[in-house]
């Protein structure tokens, strides 16, 4: 390669503003993570304390041979070291290209954080409800969008938020006894109602939002193990890294291909628009989950 290119390229990945990424320390978030990076996008994963973390830093960066990944401690969990690890950024980028929640969890024991909220509705949907607000400063400077409302020169899609979710979404109220299925559902769903209320109040200003079901359903080890099991446990394990890479890309897709900047307030299967549950679409709903997840973080994100 010529000393020319190199230096255009190394140029334009500095330019680049980088994108979050959760969930790294987790198979779909590290997809998603690497689709990224093997594309030269910079990125900042935020991952709980603990080698989880580290080791996935370190597994992206030998993988894709992008240096540029950036790692930010904290547990999705608690709000203030969220606060905390979004403040730590801030101070270094006055831009930013995107948000991807790509952490999907699922608890099968009652949990709750030291504010009292149940860990499921907390994990995956309090937590990039928070990140959406801190981040929204650096997201709409590289969307051109300036505090009063005006949209600059940059086109929409510039800057992107993405969550992932599941097509095992429904408006549930809890158990009791804690039934996780039930908690996991409820969770999906607010995160698919936050993107539709999001992206009405973005509407215009060059971010969008989108949610993205990366896979149909979860892979079936006892039919994988039928399927490859004269070719022994590496041929199993073998074929669900192909699928969490198969989700990763899709993400990475809706996330910075030009031709899907275009979308906003979708829900997306693999690679195309679909329909939510019905109940996802009810706008005075999705402003009363809103309002009740602002008290809960003590926040106020995006004016009606």
């Amino acid at each position: 390669m010529a000393r020319g290119t190199q230096k255009q390229e190394q140029l334009s990945r500095m330019a680049q503003p980088p994108i979050v990424v959760t969930g790294a320390d987790a198979p779909l978030g590290k997809a998603t993570a690497f689709a990224l990076a093997a594309r030269g996008i910079p990125l900042i994963l935020i991952a709980p304390e603990g080698q989880a973390g580290r080791d996935a830093q370190a597994e992206l960066v030998h993988g894709s041979g992008n240096p540029d990944i950036a790692l930010e401690l904290a547990d999705l969990a608690d709000p203030l070291e969220l606060r905390e690890a979004a403040e730590r950024i801030l101070a270094r980028h006055a831009r930013l290209a995107g948000f991807v929640h790509a952490a999907v969890a699922r608890y099968e024991t009652e949990g709750h954080t030291a504010a009292s909220i149940e860990m499921t509705r907390a994990v995956n949907h309090l937590a990039p409800f928070l990140l959406t607000y801190l981040l929204l400063p650096p997201l709409a400077a590289e969307a051109g969008f300036s505090p009063e409302g005006k949209t600059g020169d940059r086109p929409p899609g510039r800057a992107r938020i993405l969550v992932a979710t599941s097509p095992r979404h429904a408006p549930l109220a809890p158990a009791t006894p804690f039934d996780p299925d039930r908690a996991f559902a409820a969770a999906q769903f607010a995160n698919v109602q936050m993107v539709f209320e999001l992206s009405r109040r973005l509407d215009g200003s060059g971010i969008t939002a989108n949610a993205i079901v990366p896979s149909l359903a979860a892979p079936r080890l006892e039919g994988l193990a039928r399927r490859w099991r004269h070719k022994g446990p590496g041929a199993i394990a073998h074929s669900l890294a192909r699928r969490r890479a198969g989700q990763g890309e899709r993400v990475a897709h809706l996330a910075i291909d030009s031709g899907t900047g275009v979308l906003n307030g979708a829900y997306v299967v693999r690679n195309r628009p679909a329909r939510a549950h019905p109940a996802a679409y009810d706008e005075a709903a999705a402003q009363r989950l809103w309002q009740e997840s602002e008290i809960a973080l003590g926040i106020g994100l995006v004016e009606a």
